[in-house]
C-alpha cells in the first residue's frame, strides 16, 4: 500500500493499519483514534505534518508494523512437574528447543527487515 492509498482509506473511513512505517522515513507511526491521525510519540510528530504532498512522497510504500511479541522462556511454558514428565522424552525437548530457535530467528530477521 502507498501513502496515497492510506490517505484514501482514512478519508473513506475504511479499516487501516494500527502501526506503520513509511519508506524513506525513520518515523514509526501509531494510529490515534481521538486525533484521527498517525503519531510518532518518540519524534513528537504526526503523519499529516510530515506530508508535503509531493508526488514522489505520496507513492512511498507503507509497511504495517506488527505488535511486539514477547518470546517466553522454554521453562516458563510448563509447570515443573509437567516439564520433567514431558522431557523424559529427549525428542520432545529437542523439538521445543528448535521451535524456540526458529521463533528467535524469525524475530531477528523481522528486526533486520529480512522478512
Amino acid at each position: 500500500m502507498k501513502v496515497i492509498d492510506l490517505l484514501n482509506k482514512i478519508a473513506n473511513g475504511e479499516e487501516i493499519p494500527k502501526k506503520i512505517r513509511i519508506d524513506h522515513w525513520c518515523y514509526k507511526f501509531e494510529w490515534d483514534e481521538t486525533a484521527g491521525n498517525y503519531f510518532d510519540e518518540k519524534q513528537n510528530i504526526d503523519l499529516m505534518s510530515c506530508l508535503s504532498m509531493d508526488k514522489e512522497e505520496l507513492n512511498y510504500e507503507i509497511h504495517e508494523l506488527e505488535e511486539d511479541k514477547k518470546i517466553e522462556h522454554i521453562n516458563k511454558l510448563y509447570d515443573i512437574t509437567k516439564f520433567y514428565k514431558d522431557y523424559l522424552e529427549p525428542a520432545k525437548l529437542l523439538k521445543d528447543i528448535c521451535d524456540k530457535q526458529y521463533e528467535l530467528i524469525d524475530e531477528v530477521n523481522k528486526l533486520k527487515g529480512n522478512k
